[in-house]
């Protein structure tokens, strides 16, 4: 279904700190944003948190879904008193490159301020493909190097709970009635639904969840009651050039062992299929999204502490992903210089091709440039190890964007002939 200019750019933010944007934004560089709301997400990631929702709730879109009808909430709010809601973090990398613990925090706090309550549960979920030990005792991404997940978690009380999808992944659930929890596969080979898999598993407080149709009531189970906060951490990859909404969704699918023959097409799939808009489409549309780009790392690859994250202080909110992954990477994190552009954490080698076409001026990363039009293949050293599969071009970022749109709206937001959205 194609969508208008005012469909597809309601619900966006950004700020030097926070902004939700929702008016005034255009497609061209000289055109200024509309409101600016500045606020130090150090000092207080609940009031910035807050803060945040306040915006959304002057463009109409309300956190709480209550009868009481102010400026954050309404009958028609995200957020019910009894939901269970799924917050989506990146947990698979340490430090800089998992989701910012105090960020979080703040997120957690706002959804138990609920005007008329909450008595549902909050659960910190993600699946880290088993890449490193520590679960979410890792080192965090924190001013507080002891507030790891599992701290944030255990700061509140029995409404927060967390849950590690790779637990489970390894075993295969005929349906949501079948024993137990695992994943389901949606997937045949050469069906539309490739590699499309979901959890189904029991919190700690005993609700049973399948991600794709809600929470279990006792008799069937309830997809309003279900709502899910995605919340990437903005930042380069090396091999889809950057990573924020969409590819957080990496880590809701089923994956096999890094370099198998599944973890190879699932990657490849990302930008040749829409795997990401699939998942969003076919499984669970993330109700919100908040790209976390208080550190970020526009460098190949953002391995924290090998690669250098730096500074911006910015949260971007959407309920739109593809919009919101365009903005945070053009605005963001292709502006941010790559402190030492072009290196190999694993050698002298480049990891682009002899002349590196990754940067197009001095500094900055043309991979993380949702606008190029760089057709040319890069060779990624991962590649060399046979990891992710084939090689992707330069502008796989745009071209994995493009293709999650194709998914999810019927149509290219991006266009293939000009460095703009198509908006109308």
């Amino acid at each position: 279904m194609k969508r208008t200019r005012r469909e597809f750019f309601k619900n966006l933010g950004l700020s030097s700190f926070l902004l939700w944007l929702s008016k005034g934004f255009g497609c061209k560089e000289e055109e200024r944003l509309s409101r600016d709301y500045k606020i130090d997400v150090k000092e207080s990631p609940v009031e910035s948190v807050k803060k945040l929702i306040n915006l959304m709730g002057e463009d109409g879109l309300k956190f709480y879904r209550s009868e009481r009808e102010n400026r954050t909430s309404s009958p028609e709010g995200l957020i019910s008193s009894e939901d269970v809601v799924i917050l989506k973090v990146n947990a698979q990398w340490h430090g800089r490159g998992g989701t910012n613990t105090d960020l979080l925090y703040g997120i957690i706090q706002t959804i138990l301020d609920h005007p008329d309550g909450f008595y549902g549960e909050v659960v910190v979920c993600d699946n880290r493909q088993d890449l490193f030990t520590g679960g979410f005792d890792v080192p965090p991404n924190s001013d507080d190097p002891k507030r790891t997940l599992n701290n944030v978690i255990n700061s509140f009380d029995e409404r927060v709970s967390g849950y590690l999808w790779d637990r489970i992944r390894d075993k295969r659930l005929k349906d949501e009635y079948d024993e137990g929890e695992g994943y389901i596969w949606m997937w045949r080979e050469g069906e539309k639904h490739d590699f499309l898999s979901y959890p189904v598993f029991t919190t700690r407080n005993g609700r049973r969840i399948s991600l794709k149709n809600g929470v279990w009531d006792g008799k069937k189970f309830v997809n309003d009651r279900l709502k899910l906060i995605n919340i990437p951490v903005l930042k380069a990859h090396i091999l889809m050039g950057a990573t924020a909404s969409l590819k957080n969704y990496m880590g809701v699918l089923f994956n096999d062992v890094l370099g198998s023959a599944i973890y190879k097409r699932c990657h490849n799939e990302i930008f040749e299929g829409g795997l990401m808009g699939k998942m969003m489409k076919y499984v669970k549309m993330p109700d919100l999204n908040i790209i976390d780009a208080i550190w970020v790392c526009a460098q190949q690859p953002a391995i924290y502490p090998f690669a250098t994250y730096v500074r911006k202080n910015i949260i971007v909110a959407s309920t739109d992903p593809v919009m919101a992954d365009y903005y945070a990477t053009k605005h963001i994190l292709y502006p941010t210089e790559s402190i030492t552009p072009c290196t190999n954490m694993l050698g002298e080698n480049p990891p682009c091709q002899e002349p590196p076409p990754c940067l197009k001026n001095p500094g900055h990363c043309e991979r993380t440039n949702p606008d190029s039009l760089d057709e040319r293949e890069v060779k990624d050293y991962w590649s060399w190890f046979g990891l992710f599969g084939k090689n992707p071009p330069v502008n796989v970022l745009r071209k994995y964007l493009q293709a999650s749109s194709l998914v999810l709206y019927g149509t290219s937001l991006i266009s293939d002939k000009d460095y703009t959205l198509i908006t109308e």
